[in-house]
């Protein structure tokens, strides 16, 4: 297309004479009485564009006029250009100096992208627009823009990575998406009382900003504004009222105060900012977005009335010993430290700082999927019946977990629920639960046995992989269907399932499945006396493990291990020298 153009217009061409004797024919329409170039030929090192030819004014530079042109080092615009056209200068590599007509109002989209050398930029104060990545990847070191300047284009100078200093007129009313983003030396900016809008990623990955000064007319600062920059401290006006997502997510600030214009805190706002140890929030917030402010440095934080709207895990950092809600808040709770629903009957969050163990009160029957995400200090957690379902993730890397008593109301044990438990050595599945989600005990590596009731008809993939301490699985029913390398690096485990279960002669190996069928064996009276000692033979598989527990009144029995062993060959005699102590004694054999 743009060659039949070219070819279109070659009778007009115009002779310039270049330095150095060089020569360079530029090629123009005119429209109206007035003339764009829209391109050259030859290949000289300078080009001046002049004010007029022909007798008629040269007032435009047409879209790509010049782009790709490696030879070219300096241009002069002259003072009768008002437009420069989209893509007009970009990727010339080599442009060094670049003079801009003192009548220039508009730059356009792309118009010296990645033009690796220019260095300076001198804007004459017509400028009034620049348009989309106008200057991108070039490696200017200051900018100061002119008076007139009302609009800046999408990531207008991104990735300028030289420039270090800013100067933006009180003309401009907004900073447009990206327009500063990776200009990683750029230290600080002052943002003029003019602007309304800070766009999404407006200084996103500025590396080196440790300094921002907002403006006091400010009402929105966009998505990832200011994600990734090292910036220590922030003033947010009293003008504000929407904080967008990542917008200060990885910065080096200490503290913040979130003014009473404040309605909405975007999702990870200011997450992972892990030096922020003091947050205080206006009193008329009302939603505060999923890991709003987690992974950050907060030993507390007090959730005001106003807030009604709170995103999952929007304070989870494991420094958090604390969280406290307003009294009158109509819609959240707290206690001891623990945040609720208003009713609590919602478990949201737990605080990861918070040591020991924990038992969730009465009446809670629904516990947030990322309530203990990565609860490293606690060691044991009691669930009341009514609790349901197990979400997925919810004790995930919980590493001092030690011990979990979950009720028979549970049903579905999520995708990675105890995912990385490292220090969970046992743990009781429910009677009722029906599937055990991928991964839900993956990476629990002190893990030795565990019960599978007969409730369970599935079993995911991997869902104890890497339990490399895992011995013995004790299947209740009959083999559940299962999902792709469930016992992956478990390999000192072996399956045990009961007499008359369903589904094991079609099992495959490893790890491999063990009939578990031990049984008394005694005919008379007589044979259970050994030596005065009274006792009694049990038989099985060869090498099962078993469990002899014994009480004293069956209708309400309080059972008392007595002994563990393995039926070594087949049989193990089991004597009970305290026998005698007892006016009755009931004997049971159940797995370790």
């Amino acid at each position: 297309m743009r060659l039949r153009r070219l070819l279109r217009f070659l009778p007009l061409i115009l002779l310039l004479t270049l330095p150095g004797n060089a020569q360079a024919q530029l090629t123009f329409t005119t429209n109206n009485g007035t003339i764009t170039i829209t391109g050259y030929t030859g290949s000289p090192a300078e080009v001046t564009i002049p004010d007029t030819t022909n007798g008629l004014p040269v007032t435009s530079i047409g879209e790509g006029a010049f782009v790709w042109c490696f030879s070219l080092i300096s241009i002069t615009i002259g003072n009768g250009v008002t437009d420069i056209g989209d893509y007009a200068f970009s990727l010339c590599l080599n442009l060094t100096n670049l003079t801009l007509g003192t009548n220039l109002t508009s730059i356009g989209n792309h118009a010296f992208e990645n033009c690796l050398s220019l260095a300076g930029l001198v804007l004459p104060s017509s400028v009034v627009s620049m348009g989309d990545y106008a200057f991108s990847a070039c490696p200017l070191t200051s900018l100061t823009l002119g008076t007139n300047v009302t609009s800046l284009g999408d990531n207008a100078f991104s990735q300028c990575g030289a420039l270090s200093s800013v100067v933006l007129p009180n003309s401009l009313t907004d900073i447009a998406s990206g327009v500063f983003s990776n200009c990683t030396a750029l230290t600080s900016i002052i943002i003029p009382n003019s602007i309304t809008n800070i766009g999404d990623s407006a200084f996103n990955s500025c590396l080196s900003l440790t300094n921002a000064t907002l403006g006091n007319a400010i009402l929105c600062i966009g998505d990832y504004a200011f994600a990734e920059c090292p910036l220590t401290n922030i003033f947010v006006p009293a003008s504000v009222f929407s904080i967008g997502d990542y917008a200060f997510e990885e910065c080096s600030l200490t503290s913040v105060t979130i003014p009473g214009s404040v309605t909405n805190i975007g999702n990870y706002a200011f997450f992972s900012c892990p030096s922020l140890t003091n947050v205080t929030l206006g009193t008329n917030v009302a939603c505060i977005g999923a890991w709003a402010f987690a992974d950050c440095g907060l030993a507390n934080i007090t959730i005001p009335d106003s807030v009604t709207n709170l995103g999952s895990a929007a304070f989870q950092s494991s420094s958090l010993s604390a969280i406290t809600v307003g009294a009158l808040n109509p819609v959240y709770s707290s206690a001891a430290g623990v945040l609720f629903n208003r009713d609590q009957t919602a478990l949201l969050e737990y605080p990861p700082a918070k040591s020991g163990s924990y038992a969730v009160p009465f009446g809670v029957v629904a516990i947030d999927a990322n309530a203990f995400f990565l609860c490293t200090n606690l060691t044991g957690v009691t669930m009341p019946n009514g609790v349901t379902d197990i979400a997925s993730g919810l004790f995930s890397n919980c590493t001092a977990l030690a011990s979990v008593t979950l009720p028979n109301s549970v049903t579905n044990l999520g995708d990675e629920a105890f995912e990385g438990c490292t220090d969970l050595t046992s743990v009781t599945i429910p009677k009722n639960v029906v599937s055990i989600g991928a991964s839900t005990f993956a990476g629990c590596s002190t893990l030795n046995e565990i019960t599978i009731p007969n409730s369970v008809t599935s079993i995911e993939d991997e869902a104890f992989s890497a339990c490399i301490s895992l011995t013995a699985v004790y299947f209740q029913g009959n083999a559940p269907t299962l999902g792709a390398d469930v016992f992956q690096s478990a390999d000192s485990a072996t399956l045990y399932y009961l007499p008359g279960a369903t589904g094991w002669d079609q099992w495959v190996a490893p790890p491999p499945a063990v009939l578990w069928n031990p049984s008394i064996q005694a005919t008379n009276a007589s044979s259970w006396l050994l030596n005065n000692q009274f006792g009694f033979t049990i038989t099985g598989t060869t090498n099962i493990p078993i469990a002899v527990v014994a009480c004293t009144n069956p209708a309400n029995p309080t059972w008392l291990l007595l002994q563990t062993c393995t039926l070594t060959n087949g049989s193990v005699y089991f004597t009970d020298p305290q026998r005698t102590n007892y006016p009755a004694r009931f004997y049971r054999i159940r797995s370790p």
